[in-house]
């Protein structure tokens, strides 16, 4: 799910910012933006944040804002190099020269910035802003989980309601099927030719071929299972996502077999919800 945190202090007179952005991914996507001065510590980095954010499309910014000028070099022999070479070429065309001392002092390698390794005190604030913008990140995660939980439920809530709707169904197909059963064998008894043990096969093979009562039993047995992942201790993602694609099997089987118009009318209604359910899972830790 999406999350945002960020957070910043100052330490000897530096200034450290830490933003963490993170999107919906089924796998750990880490991208990071860093000063070279932290560049050694990026394994480390790596490290703290997936073990905080787990997984998602992870942005993390950091910045490292130290007094300005505290690490610059001038190389005053270039610099005069360039100064003397710019004003003979000024004095030989006849310009009076007025630039030549800015032009001088922002010619290639003049000025050098070396940045000083980061200090003890530097990389703990670095440390700390991580831990506190990963908080606030898991934080925005957990108030969109809440409302996801919400639909989560709700979806297998209507499930579960069609599928008390199609027991009732059933029953009349049952006794439907029962009946048009008890008419065609009323009919073959008159011919002496049937063959009643072959006859008898043959009517448990379709009975048992349009049955969907163990297919109604598991798929309610997954929504139990469904909702006691959903409000249990987390990572709980691709739990849902593997309960979800039994959910879609019995669905389908029972669409398949029951072959009744109301049935499968229903039927249809469940698949939706359960795209909704795996639309949504998508986003669940």
């Amino acid at each position: 799910m999406t999350g945002f945190g960020q957070s910043s202090t100052e330490v000897e007179q530096s200034k450290v910012s830490v933003e963490i952005k993170a999107l919906n991914s089924k796998f750990s996507d880490l991208f990071l933006k860093l000063p070279a001065v932290l560049n050694n510590h990026e394994i480390e980095i790596r490290k703290l944040v997936t073990q905080l954010l787990e997984r998602g499309k992870i942005n993390v910014t950091i910045e490292l804002n130290r007094p300005a000028y505290s690490n610059r070099h001038y190389d005053d022999t270039l610099f005069k190099n360039y100064y003397e070479r710019l004003k003979s070429l000024a004095e030989s065309v006849g310009d009076e020269g007025v630039e030549v001392f800015r032009l001088a002092l922002e010619s290639p390698d003049v000025i050098r910035s070396d940045d000083a390794p980061i200090t003890d005190k530097e990389w703990e604030a670095v440390r700390a802003c991580l831990s506190k913008a990963s908080e606030a990140c898991t934080n925005f995660r957990k108030q969109e989980g809440e409302s996801l939980l919400h639909h989560l439920d709700n979806y297998a809530d209507n499930i579960e309601r069609l599928l008390a709707s199609i027991n009732e169904n059933d029953a009349d197909r049952k006794n439907f099927i029962k009946s048009k059963l008890q008419l065609a064998l009323n009919e073959l008894m008159v011919t002496p030719e049937v063959d009643r043990a072959r006859m008898e096969q043959e009517i448990l093979y379709y009975v048992e071929k349009m049955d969907i009562h163990e297919e109604k039993v598991r798929l309610g047995n997954h929504l139990k299972y469904f909702r006691e992942i959903l409000l249990g201790p987390s990572p709980k993602g691709k739990k849902l996502g593997f309960i979800s694609q039994e959910m879609g099997r019995e669905i389908n089987t029972i669409g398949s077999k029951a072959n009744q118009i109301d049935i499968q009318h229903k039927v249809v209604t469940m698949k939706e919800e359960l795209e909704k359910i795996k639309e949504q899972v998508m986003n669940v830790l």
